[in-house]
């Protein structure tokens, strides 16, 4: 089970990440000096997420994404069409459930509030400046594995990523610019935002439900033109569940 959650001030934007692997639960905090909540931003956070999954967990080969209903980065069309070539742009089956956007909280909901509390306390008794989103980035991970070598763990309580603005921006200008036309030429699902599960069973064709639990599925397959299916991007991104 992996569980993202969205936190920006002026300064700094941090994407959290909840990670269930069996009894195993991992957290993760993605930050960034990129200050957009789109699909290109939840995109590149997906490639850390996978190259992470493939790292630490090399035998799993499907995730379950969980995140909330919110349209502008994560319950729209796009998205949606991004999943149906999830196993080739990134090695991983995945399927996505969606919560109602006010529920569907877990512990992820902890990890922004221990890196901002942690660094804002840091900085008040030992007088450290942080002027930026690298400085609560490089102060954020040695933090995390220092605290873990005193503790004599393994691993850190939170693993720190830093994605800078100009690889959003790459993937933005590259991929999505023309993700409209494509969009436009391949169709679109009608009513996404009030349906609560998808899972891809190709690269064109999606099996939906209006709930994760409904016996009622339907399929919708977009229409392949020589251009729409080359999709070799580097990131698409979500919350996430996982399932071994």
């Amino acid at each position: 089970m992996i569980r993202l959650l969205w936190h920006s001030q002026h300064q700094v934007t941090l994407f959290t990440i909840r990670l269930t692997i069996g009894n195993e639960q991992r957290n993760l905090a993605i930050i960034s000096n990129y200050m957009e909540h789109t699909t290109a931003f939840v995109h590149c956070a997906q490639k850390i997420l996978a190259e992470f999954i493939k790292k630490n967990f090399p035998l799993i080969e499907k995730v379950n994404y969980v995140s909330d209903g919110t349209s502008a980065h994560f319950k729209n069309n796009f998205s949606i069409f991004n999943l149906a070539h999830h196993k080739t742009d990134f090695g991983l089956d995945a399927r996505w459930t969606f919560t109602a956007t006010v529920h569907g909280k877990s512990a992820g909901d902890g990890v922004d509030a221990l890196l901002k509390t942690t660094a804002r306390h840091t900085t008040l008794i030992k007088n450290i400046l942080m002027s930026n989103s690298k400085d609560f980035f490089e102060f954020s991970q040695k933090q995390q594995l220092e605290t873990a070598r005193r503790s004599n763990k393994d691993t850190p309580g939170v693993h720190v990523f830093y994605l800078e603005s100009d690889e959003v921006e790459e993937v933005k200008k590259n991929y999505l610019k023309s993700s409209n036309e494509k969009l436009r030429l391949a169709g679109t699902i009608q009513g996404v935002r009030s349906t609560r599960a998808f899972k891809p069973i190709s690269r064109s064709t999606v099996q939906y439900n209006i709930t994760s639990r409904s016996t009622q599925t339907k399929t919708f397959t977009f229409k392949q033109t020589p251009f729409i299916f080359h999709l070799s991007i580097n990131v698409f991104a979500i919350s996430l569940d996982l399932d071994t």
